[in-house]
């Protein structure tokens, strides 16, 4: 149950903080993240880059090859400490981690929204607007074919209960966990 005084702390507060005194938009997290980065002397970020082994030292990483996405070319690098924030979890998993899929039962941890049985539902994969630009008036009416495993909604606005009028309206579009994200996405 959240608690009114609660807060985000840490990390996450630095940024808040950051992105509010540059007066940023609610949702654009980006350029305070990188100015905190670029702060840090000992810390490299790498952009585009999607870890596809990890070279190890008994129980520690040595090493980590990474292929960059947008050329496809592949680099090692090497340091005394690896942060995952791939946000999947693949150093890692790379690494031979011990890991969970899905979500833990409720005896697990004590925790009373969590299922009584744990299952293999996820957060889903997720596309929306937020990384993307903001629709525009283009001046005509102008045709969208969905892809296939897009879900069909309700056509109009009354019997979805929303009313969508831009330019500053957020999307998203999530999975409804019938196959793994991470391997079938």
């Amino acid at each position: 149950v959240a608690h009114r005084h609660a807060r985000e702390g840490g990390i996450a507060e630095e940024i808040m903080r950051l992105r509010d005194r540059e007066q940023a938009s609610v949702g654009d997290w980006t350029n305070a993240m990188e100015k905190l980065a670029a702060a840090e002397k000992n810390l490299t970020v790498l952009y585009n880059n999607h870890i596809c082994g990890v070279e190890m030292n008994g129980s520690s990483i040595k090493g980590v090859t990474a292929m960059n996405i947008r050329t496809l070319s592949k680099s090692n690098y090497s340091a005394k400490v690896f942060i995952d924030c791939t946000g999947d979890a693949w150093l890692g998993y790379h690494a031979g981690a011990k890991y969970r899929f899905g979500r833990e039962a409720e005896y697990q941890h004590g925790e009373s929204f969590a299922p009584e049985i744990a299952d293999t539902l996820t957060m889903s994969g997720c596309i929306k607007s937020g990384n993307l630009p903001f629709f525009f008036d283009a001046g005509k009416e102008v045709e969208y074919h969905a892809p296939e495993w897009v879900p069909k909604l309700p056509e109009s606005d009354e019997e979805f209960g929303r009313d969508i009028k831009g330019p500053r309206v957020h999307w998203w579009m999530e999975t409804d966990n019938s196959y793994d994200d991470i391997y079938d996405g």
